[in-house]
C-alpha cells in the first residue's frame, strides 16, 4: 500500500509541458517542494487545444493536461511531469455564472501517483457577445476592458 510518506518528490526533476511561460508561475511553487522543473524545447502544447478554438481540445481539461504530461515525458524520458489546462466559460456548478478554471496535473510514473489541483474563480471578465456592427463591437470591447484584456473575434456560425 502506498502512503503519502512513501512518495518522495524532493530533489526530483520534472518536465513541465508548456509553451506559454507557465514555468514562471508553476516553477516556484513546485521548487518549494524540492522539485526542479524543465520546459522541453520546442514542446507544442497548443496541439492539445487552444482556448481560441483554432485547435479543438480532444476530451476534458483533465484529459488534455494528461496528454500534455505524457507527451512531455515521452519527449524527454522524465518520469515526473507537470501540465496545466485552463478554460473560461460557465461555472461547473452555477452555469449562468462565468468562471476561469485552471487545472494543474502532476504525473509520477515512479509511484503511479497522479495529483490534480484546480482553481476556479468567478472574478473574470470572461464574456461573449454576438455583434453585427462596429458600434456594437466597440461597446463590447469597452465592457471587456479592452485593450488591457485581449479579445478573440470569431465568425458567427451559419
Amino acid at each position: 500500500m502506498m502512503t503519502a510518506a512513501s512518495i518522495d518528490l524532493m530533489g526530483r526533476r520534472a518536465v513541465l509541458a508548456t509553451m506559454h511561460g507557465k514555468e514562471r508561475v508553476i516553477g516556484p511553487v513546485v521548487a518549494a517542494l524540492g522539485i526542479q522543473t524543465e520546459v522541453p524545447p520546442g514542446f507544442d502544447s497548443d496541439r492539445y487545444g487552444t482556448f481560441t478554438r483554432e485547435i479543438s481540445r480532444a476530451g476534458s481539461q483533465l484529459e488534455a493536461a494528461r496528454q500534455k504530461a505524457l507527451a512531455a515525458m515521452a519527449l524527454t524520458g522524465y518520469d515526473l511531469a507537470l501540465a496545466s489546462e485552463g478554460a473560461f466559460g460557465p461555472d461547473p456548478m452555477i452555469p449562468w455564472v462565468a468562471c476561469d478554471r485552471e487545472l494543474v496535473l502532476l504525473v509520477d510514473r515512479q509511484s503511479g501517483l497522479e495529483l490534480v489541483g484546480e482553481a476556479i474563480s468567478t472574478t473574470t471578465n470572461y464574456s461573449q457577445a454576438r455583434v453585427t456592427s462596429l458600434t456594437e463591437a466597440l461597446q463590447f470591447a469597452d465592457s471587456a476592458n479592452f485593450p488591457s484584456h485581449a479579445l478573440v473575434a470569431m465568425p458567427m456560425p451559419p
